[in-house]
């Protein structure tokens, strides 16, 4: 069903975040989702050529861009009264993410289960992201 939070399934460890596509020379602008329901937030993404779009966020005076891959997911968490301020660029690159909330549960599941993977390709959740 549709509520002021989003499209939220039946099951209460997944919610429909949205689906964004960003052609070359499109970005979404640095953000907080503070006014955003808390918890963690896993964007599924998919580029037509590696190195031309980037998730980025500021945390402890220092600015990261993560690079886009093929098949990558950027996960952070939302936590009420400590932003993260993140935005999103596409430079060269047609860009679209998926993205969905999911519980806390269900993130440390995601993150166990991808660390064992072969040659996995997922960047490591920072300690201070909960």
């Amino acid at each position: 069903c549709f509520t002021e939070q989003g499209m939220q399934y039946k099951n209460p460890g997944v919610s429909y975040r949205g689906m964004y596509a960003y052609p070359p020379s499109g970005f979404t602008e640095w953000h907080t989702d503070g006014h955003h329901v808390e918890g963690w937030r896993i964007y599924f993404t998919e580029i037509d050529r590696e190195g031309g779009s980037f998730f980025a966020f500021h945390h402890a005076g220092k600015t990261t861009r993560v690079m886009d891959r093929h098949g990558q997911a950027n996960m952070f968490r939302v936590v009420q009264g400590t932003p993260l301020w993140h935005a999103v660029a596409s430079e060269t690159a047609q860009r679209i993410s998926i993205g969905v909330a999911v519980s806390d549960a269900l993130a440390k599941m995601v993150v166990m289960r991808l660390a064992r993977l072969p040659g996995n390709r997922w960047w490591e959740v920072p300690g201070w992201m909960g």
